[in-house]
């Protein structure tokens, strides 16, 4: 009797490459889909963090633009407004620093915003907002422009004393009767009620917005007095009262982010670029900032940039500017994201507008 052999059992080579070739495809498939979603999740929150800081700037910009020129209870006004305010250029460290008008960009005599074109980082400009809040605190004795170097404010109530508190050493204030104002600095930590305004102190410190300045208080025109029947001999119908907290010259510019030990690159490393209020920064990841601003005279319309406003001696007569901000934002081993966003403010604090 002849035995059959058993029939062989298992996969065979063609089975397990076919399958092999289609499990090849599936996983394929499984990490194309994968990339997708990374990347597509990548997009959203780059997008979501350019749209966030793009409001932030706009919000802010904005606000600040519709108070420039504010005084506190007076808008600016070039015969009513003396600026006490003096550079100290020995003292600035322009490589730390790099603001090419510091003495211009304190110049609250007649232009609540002033700028340059293509002096920022990779041809950007920058913009100076000028303007006071409306927080009065009132004086509590006679402000003698020619012989005072403290300020005595009225701060026992509720909330003088709340906005004491935010005035800090080396801001710059306000003091105003509202039909006049004096610009000065606050040299000293604010104790006992006072605001020291002292004429030798320079103001120093990287993060200080008014590095190098220092009061320069000279034979003033006109004094300040405080409210007449209060704890002082006052003048009828004047009420001397300060404005401070929030408030100065802001200048914005494009800089390097100072977090970061690489230049600003637009293309591969936009997180390196930075656009600073002051000496801080304020939003990273912005790589161009222009402005361009709009004006009325004798019945004209006029737009232009910075050196044009300049051209034609306009700068006190700005009724609006437009500003245009790019942005952008890693993604990974992709491109950034960038996008650019415009937006057009109105100054409302300008005496001379639209004439």
């Amino acid at each position: 009797m002849f035995k059959t052999k058993a029939k062989q059992q298992g996969i065979g080579m063609v089975e397990l490459l076919a399958s092999m070739a289609i499990s090849a495809v599936v996983l394929i498939g499984v990490v194309q889909i994968y990339a997708n979603s990374t990347n597509s999740q990548r997009m959203q929150e780059a997008q979501s963090r350019i749209q966030e800081n793009a409001r932030l700037i706009m919000s802010t910009l904005k606000q600040e633009v519709s108070y420039a020129g504010n005084m506190g209870c007076m808008v600016m006004e070039d015969s009513q407004v003396f600026n006490f305010l003096a550079i100290q250029s020995d003292e600035i460290d322009t490589n730390a620093d790099k603001i090419k008008d510091t003495p211009e960009r304190w110049n609250f005599t007649d232009k609540p915003i002033s700028g340059s074109n293509n002096t920022g980082l990779r041809n950007s400009d920058t913009l100076v907002l000028r303007f006071f809040n409306t927080n009065a605190i009132p004086l509590k004795k006679n402000f003698i422009t020619s012989e005072d170097d403290k300020l005595k404010l009225n701060v026992s109530s509720s909330p003088y004393n709340k906005w004491y508190k935010k005035i800090n050493k080396w801001d710059v204030i306000s003091v105003s009767d509202c039909t006049k104002s004096h610009v000065v600095m606050v040299t000293a930590k604010p104790k006992n009620g006072e605001l020291s305004i002292d004429k030798s102190s320079i103001a120093t410190g990287s993060q200080t917005s008014t590095r190098g300045q220092k009061n320069a208080i000279a034979s003033a025109t006109s004094d300040i007095y405080c409210e007449q029947g209060g704890s002082c001999p006052g003048t009828v119908g004047s009420y001397g009262r300060v404005f401070a907290g929030g408030a100065g010259a802001n200048l914005y510019e494009l800089k390097k982010a100072t977090s970061r030990s690489l230049a600003c690159n637009a293309s591969n490393a936009p997180e390196n670029c930075a656009l600073f209020r002051n000496a801080e920064a304020f939003v990273t990841g912005v790589t161009d900032f222009q402005v361009e601003y709009g004006w009325t005279n004798n019945g004209s319309t006029f737009i232009g940039d910075a050196s044009t406003v300049a051209n034609n001696n306009a700068w006190s007569l700005i009724n609006r500017i437009q500003v245009s901000v790019t942005l952008a934002a890693s993604m990974g081993n992709q491109a950034p994201l960038s996008r650019t966003f415009s937006e057009t403010f109105v100054v409302r604090n300008n005496l001379k507008r639209g004439r």
